[in-house]
């Protein structure tokens, strides 16, 4: 990660509050396992990946609802649907058109197929992470106000987070 993971290294908790570690230190730990997976992406997609890695840190930091995995689902729906270029109100993929009884469900476009099976991969990750979150920084009580990622370098990742409140369940 460049080196402010080795300043981190040799000062852990360093000029912090209650022996934890900055939140911006606390977070790049936490996202390590998506930002492994970035390689070579370009800036626009490292700085989209702020958001989700907030919403799974403050997901993460309350008990699970039964609806968290949907609110997952919707919030990749609203992206993928924003980035093919859809219109605000168009049905994205998980909210698709009803169908009369017995007629038989129209078949979804390659394209179509390829972007909900990448929608239901991503949906795993994310509650992959929400479930990390609770499992590993469970006792890290604090909230994500904003989080933004920068490629800093040919292979480091500078996220710079602001705390915030954890939403109310």
């Amino acid at each position: 990660m460049g080196s402010f993971s080795r300043k981190l290294k040799r000062a852990p908790h360093a000029g912090t509050v209650n022996g934890l570690p900055s939140i911006s230190a606390q977070i790049e730990r936490f996202a390590q396992p998506l930002l492994e997976g970035l390689g070579v992406a370009d800036e626009s997609s490292i700085q989209g990946l702020g958001g989700l890695i907030s919403l799974t840190w403050n997901m993460g930091g309350r008990p699970a609802l039964p609806q968290d995995e949907q609110n997952v689902r919707s919030l990749l729906g609203m992206i993928t649907g924003a980035a093919a270029g859809q219109a605000d109100g168009e049905p994205t993929l998980d909210a698709a058109s009803p169908v009369p009884d017995g007629e038989p469900v129209p078949p979804l476009s390659p394209e179509a197929e390829q972007l909900k099976q990448a929608q239901e991969v991503m949906t795993t990750e994310l509650m992959a992470m929400v479930e990390r979150r609770r499992t590993l920084f469970g006792d890290d009580r604090r909230g994500v106000g904003s989080c933004t990622l920068h490629r800093r370098g040919k292979k480091g990742i500078e996220i710079r987070a602001t705390e915030g409140e954890l939403p109310s369940t």
